[in-house]
């Protein structure tokens, strides 16, 4: 386990009233036109290659805590996947026969672990795993299976009980976990287009979407499943019946470039995603706010460009950004930067929406993915 020195926490709590001499992290010189705000509670998860941390940033920067993965949880380099959803980290590893995992509840702190769940014989490779508060999950191929099929083996927690799923011939193209719900976006040929869904609390078997070569992209919020189409339609559904509930669209939707499910985040109808740039660019995306409302776009007014320029001047050095998370309840933004190699550090710029920058820290790692504590 690891910590950012008590000279970086101290410099911090003091930048927010005009320190700047610390050398680890650095501070604006804050207009006096910007009004003071309450920094939220936010968790970075991040790595260094080979090793994962998470770092805990408490309100308005007051202490900032990292912890080394790999030495709190014993699972040395065999680490298969991170997962994240709903204020759960979750890790689970295939190691020497066993399959494990271990949870974080990143506001309660609270730890769940549970040792070789859903055992099996046989040989097979764990494709990838999710957790959430109930279930645990893991997606594998059965090496005996000349069909090259894929099972989606779940642990209930409550029941302490084990159930798998046939999901059929060939690799998943992407999966996504929403709490009970889980999806996967397959291609089964050139011409074809699934979204599985299952319901891991019912006892109903999966259910199959086929799709039309227009669709996009997926995502979950709450019980609403949002499909979208490549002409910037879209139609949200009720993810235990799939009743048709809204259907809209806007052109801008059709401009992102994720792979079966999009990254959001939602508030009040409003929905959080990314826009890619075209390549070659410094910047690959930016953040962009759907009010499913009035069917447009939220503008955030953010340069991204410029505010690269900004942080490297500060910093020396050159960044990339790795992650953009937004707090609608007070119109920030958190981007994770990262410090182009050799370098393994990297660190968080807070911003409102405008793009005047905040304040901004240095982390001893990559910023990967940033949760707001709840």
């Amino acid at each position: 386990m690891s910590s950012i020195s008590k000279t970086l926490v101290l410099c911090l709590i003091g930048a927010l009233y005009g320190c700047t001499n610390d050398d680890d992290s650095e501070s604006l010189d804050k207009d006096s036109e910007i009004p003071p705000i309450d920094l939220p509670a936010i968790t970075v998860l991040g790595d260094t290659d080979l090793i994962e941390y998470q770092t805990d940033i408490e309100v308005g920067l007051q202490a900032i805590h990292t912890t080394n993965l790999n030495e709190e949880i014993g699972f040395g380099q065999q680490l298969y996947l991170l997962d994240s959803s709903d204020q759960l980290i979750t890790f689970v590893t295939r190691f020497d026969g066993q399959t494990s995992a271990w949870q974080r509840n990143i506001s309660t702190g609270e730890i769940y672990q549970k040792q070789d769940f859903c055992p099996q014989k046989g040989v097979f490779s764990v494709a990838t795993a999710t957790g959430s508060e109930r279930y645990l999950t893991y997606l594998f191929d059965d090496f005996e299976d000349i069909e090259d099929r894929y099972f989606l083996e779940v642990y209930d927690k409550d029941l302490d009980s084990c159930k798998r799923y046939d999901l059929g011939l060939g690799r998943p193209a992407a999966v996504r976990q929403y709490g009970p719900i889980y999806m996967v976006y397959r291609v089964p040929s050139i011409d074809q287009k699934e979204l599985l869904v299952v319901n891991l609390g019912k006892e109903d078997p999966l259910t199959v979407l086929s799709l039309e070569d227009d669709f996009n992209f997926a995502t979950v919020n709450d019980q609403d499943l949002y499909l979208f189409f490549i002409d910037g339609s879209y139609e949200i559904y009720d993810i235990n019946s799939l009743e048709l509930i809204q259907e809209g669209g806007n052109t801008v939707l059709s401009k992102t470039s994720e792979i079966g499910f999009l990254s959001t985040n939602f508030k009040d109808g409003k929905m959080r995603y990314y826009e890619f740039f075209p390549q070659p660019s410094t910047i690959l995306f930016t953040p962009r706010v759907y009010d499913f409302s009035t069917d447009s776009v939220i503008e955030i007014g953010v340069d991204l460009f410029k505010l690269k320029t900004e942080l490297e001047s500060q910093l020396s050095t050159t960044i990339s950004f790795q992650d953009i998370e937004i707090d609608f309840d007070r119109n920030l933004l958190f981007i994770g930067y990262a410090e182009i190699q050799p370098s393994v550090k990297g660190g968080i710029a807070y911003t409102y929406f405008n793009g005047d920058l905040i304040n901004f820290i240095t982390l001893p790692h990559y910023p990967r993915q940033i949760l707001i504590k709840k």
